[in-house]
């Protein structure tokens, strides 16, 4: 009997933000970021294994993830800025 199975992906390493003062606005980025938000836009069951400060830019990655429905439940906070 074939069974749908959905492919499980835990993105694990950086996200940061690359910053550019020209253009006043920060790109959100790194390796797990965006493979865990490219995973889920396949189906994939997406989580991430990464740490975010409580700056400004923490607040945009966790709004990101969780409108792509990104398991954030290992991602850790700690006090200060977001690389």
């Amino acid at each position: 009997m074939f069974m749908n199975k959905r492919l499980k992906l835990a993105a694990i390493g950086d996200i940061c933000a690359d910053i550019y003062p020209q253009y006043s606005n920060a790109f959100l980025g790194g390796t797990a970021f965006n493979t865990a938000i490219q995973a889920k836009k396949a189906s994939a069951l997406s989580s991430i294994f990464s740490a975010i400060g409580t700056d400004a830019n923490a607040i945009k990655f966790k709004k990101a993830l969780n409108k792509h429905k990104v398991d954030c439940s290992h991602m850790r906070t700690f006090p200060g800025a977001t690389s």
